[in-house]
C-alpha cells in the first residue's frame, strides 16, 4: 500500500500540481498487484494514485472545457517490472508499447512513474524518447547507470 502509479501523459505544465500534467489514480486497494519479484519487501513496485487525485484531475479538466490529458498505464508498466526493475530503452516509444497508447496526438508525451523502493516513495518522468531506468542506478540497457 502507499506506492504509485505509472501514467501515460502529454507534455503540457501541470497547472494543478500533481493534477494536471496527468498523473492520476484509483485507491490503494487495488495497487496492491506486482509483477516478477517486485512485491517482495524492498523491491520496486508501480501502483495506482487515489480515487481524490484522480478526481482532482478530472474537474480541471472539465472546468478547463479539456479532455482529460492521460491514459492510465500501471497494469501495463507493472508487467515490465522484472527483477524490482523497470528498465526501457531510448529506442522505445511508449506511446506505442503494447497498453498504451496516445492521449493527446500531435503533442509531445510522457511517461511520469510513481513508485516505492525500498519503503522510499518517488515519482519521475521520462520523455517519450528518454530511457526508463527505475529504481534510479540500475543499469540501463546500453549498460549504463542513471544517475
Amino acid at each position: 500500500a502507499g506506492e504509485r502509479a505509472g501514467r501515460q501523459q502529454s507534455g503540457e505544465g501541470d497547472d494543478a500540481g500533481e493534477g494536471r500534467g496527468g498523473e492520476t489514480d484509483e485507491d490503494d486497494a487495488r495497487s496492491e498487484a506486482s509483477a516478477g519479484d517486485a512485491g517482495d519487501a524492498g523491491g520496486a513496485r508501480i501502483s495506482e494514485l487515489s480515487d481524490a487525485e484522480r478526481a482532482a484531475v478530472e474537474d480541471f479538466a472539465a472546468a478547463e472545457g479539456l479532455p482529460t490529458p492521460w491514459f492510465d498505464v500501471t497494469a501495463a508498466t507493472q508487467f515490465m517490472v522484472e527483477g524490482s526493475r523497470l528498465v526501457l530503452g531510448a529506442k522505445v516509444r511508449k506511446a506505442g508499447m503494447m497498453g498504451f497508447c496516445d492521449p493527446c496526438p500531435g503533442e509531445g508525451k510522457q511517461l511520469r512513474v510513481r513508485y516505492a523502493y525500498k519503503g522510499a516513495e518517488a515519482v519521475a518522468v521520462f520523455g517519450d524518447d528518454e530511457a526508463v531506468v527505475l529504481p534510479p542506478g540500475a543499469s540501463s540497457p546500453d549498460g549504463s547507470k542513471r544517475p
